[in-house]
């Protein structure tokens, strides 16, 4: 049974038990919020992690959090493939402090301690450099100027790493400024020519002729398109079509939640892909009717004394709403193991 609790935004009141909690600064969950319950944690996209999210570039057991018994946590690398990065350095073991940052593949989170105040838990995650995304040691006295250096908070986080973009999310503001002077001066170029082109049609292009020189300046504009930059769409849509490929292998074989992990990374990446968007609610229907029928099995086997099968279910009523602690099948559940576990501390029941 997970050890961590989601919730959908980082201003949440402290949780009873609560040990620590993990703020996603970048990345796809971005705004996401996981409470630890217990002094011990592992990250990964692989379901069996206490904390788990949508990241391709993180391991299925990816990193893990522990507190020792001095108090203070330490952050682990499980031996995955990308590595962790601790406050822009790579890593393999670190001691933590609240508001050290932590990167597990595209994905950042703000470590946030149970002995921070509640001013503290609420307050919103700070832009992050581009070094704390890349794993290079961040200069100790950073200029002012390296403001412009920071990865941007708009919706944007979750494709730089997906769709290539990455790059110009980590650039300087002079190099920005000149595409975004071309891009607009192409633009009004090919304004300038469907306006040209647009009166020559109205009135028969009489001056237009074979050889005449009008004619080939008129070829040249056409060639102003060549001019445009490239537009990032074209491979954010390739990159859904990956995404929506994947899921769509899990939902084959009935892996739905990690079929919506795949649809719904397409979908942030292009919210117009159709397909991903019926196959994530085709796959929110096959969690719910699974959630029910485990709930169902759960109450029965509790009923018959069949302790462990019932624990079996409801653990995995608790696994497939992991997202959604506040589901009232998650609370019923929740409250359903507490009774099988104290029976089979009392001896009752059998295997």
């Amino acid at each position: 049974m997970s050890t961590a609790l989601r919730f959908k935004q980082w201003k949440t009141p402290k949780q009873p038990g609560e040990r620590a909690r993990l703020k996603v600064v970048h990345g796809h969950d971005r705004g996401s919020l996981f409470v630890l319950m217990a002094e011990k944690a592992t990250l990964g996209r692989g379901d069996e992690n206490d904390v788990v999210f949508a990241d391709l570039r993180a391991s299925r057991r990816h990193a893990e959090l522990a507190r020792l018994p001095s108090g203070t946590w330490r952050l682990k690398d499980l031996g995955s493939q990308n590595g962790v990065i601790w406050n822009g350095k790579v890593t393999r073991e670190a001691d933590l402090n609240a508001g050290d940052i932590i990167t597990v593949g595209e994905t950042a989170f703000e470590f946030v301690t149970d002995e921070s105040g509640t001013k503290f838990l609420h307050t919103p995650a700070k832009n992050l450099p581009a070094e704390y995304l890349a794993g290079r040691e961040v200069a100790v006295a950073a200029p002012k100027a390296s403001v412009a250096r920071e990865v941007p908070s708009a919706d944007f986080s979750g494709l730089a790493g997906v769709a290539g973009m990455g790059a110009a999310a980590g650039g300087n503001s002079g190099s920005a400024e000149k595409r975004k002077k071309i891009l607009i001066g192409a633009v009004v170029l090919m304004g300038l020519w469907l306006f040209l082109d647009d009166a020559s049609k109205k009135t028969g292009s009489p001056t237009a002729k074979v050889g005449d020189k009008s004619a080939d300046k008129k070829d040249a504009e056409r060639d102003l398109a060549s001019y445009l930059p490239a537009m990032p769409m074209t491979s954010a849509l390739n990159s859904a079509e990956t995404f929506f490929q994947a899921g769509f292998r899990e939902f084959r074989e009935k892996n739905y939640l990690r079929a919506r992990v795949q649809f719904e990374t397409a979908l942030q990446i292009s919210p117009a892909h159709g397909l991903a968007r019926s196959y994530l609610q085709q796959s929110d229907q096959a969690i719910e009717i699974e959630v029910r029928q485990h709930l169902e099995r759960g109450r029965r086997d509790l009923d018959a004394g069949k302790l462990k099968t019932a624990r079996a279910h409801f653990e995995a009523v608790q696994r497939l709403l992991l997202r959604d602690p506040e589901n009232p099948a998650f609370t019923e559940a929740k409250d359903q193991l507490k009774i099988v576990l104290g029976r089979a501390q009392k001896g009752g029941g059998r295997s």
